[in-house]
């Protein structure tokens, strides 16, 4: 490879890691600013908060619906490499304990990222699809950690699924006022009775 094409191609990996980090940037600035609580983020709002150009922000998500895909994208890796390894030898209520404990960290942690995705909700079918998606894999990892909910009726096994969800941790929050530590023994007293 001759010294220009060699310059060429370290040229482009530095294009490449500069657009993937202010991707990034952009993506983690639009999780700040939820984790802030703030429900109405728009890419002026993240471009002042990021101290880059509204431009440069449209160049990586050209619309709304481009930059809940992208957050969406993290959410679920975060959600995979954040997850707790599964050892199927270990009692099931202490499995159980575990998986309660995982489940609520992360709805307190990414709240306002679910409300956020709620409130766009009709925006698009994209939104849509990212729920089912995020049900789908929240599900699929609560039957891995604890197969026994298989041994169930379908009507114990729903309501096992649907206690640990993230709409039913958000009406102890919102509606009962509970704290996450609150909430984590509550489910852990009514869910415990079902194994």
């Amino acid at each position: 490879m001759s010294k220009d094409n060699y310059m060429e191609v370290i040229s482009t990996d530095g294009r490449k890691k500069r657009s993937k980090d202010t991707s990034e940037l952009i993506i983690d600035t639009a999780f700040s600013l939820l984790n802030e609580g703030i429900l109405n983020i728009t890419h002026e709002l993240i471009a002042k908060e990021a101290k880059i150009g509204t431009r440069t922000i449209f160049r990586h998500f050209k619309d709304k619906n481009s930059l809940i895909i992208g957050m969406h994208d993290k959410l679920l890796k975060d959600f995979e490499l954040s997850k707790p390894k599964i050892d199927l030898d270990i009692d099931v209520i202490t499995r159980l304990k575990s998986l309660i404990e995982f489940t609520c960290n992360t709805y307190e942690k990414y709240q306002y990222v679910h409300h956020w995705t709620v409130k766009n909700l009709w925006y698009s079918k994209d939104v849509r699809m990212n729920i089912v998606e995020w049900n789908k894999r929240s599900s699929n990892y609560i039957f891995e950690f604890l197969p026994e909910i298989k041994d169930q009726q379908w009507e114990k096994e729903d309501f096992i699924v649907n206690t640990l969800s993230f709409p039913f941790w958000q009406r102890l929050v919102g509606i009962s006022k509970r704290t996450n530590k609150e909430i984590k023994s509550i489910l852990l007293v009514n869910l415990k009775n079902y194994f």
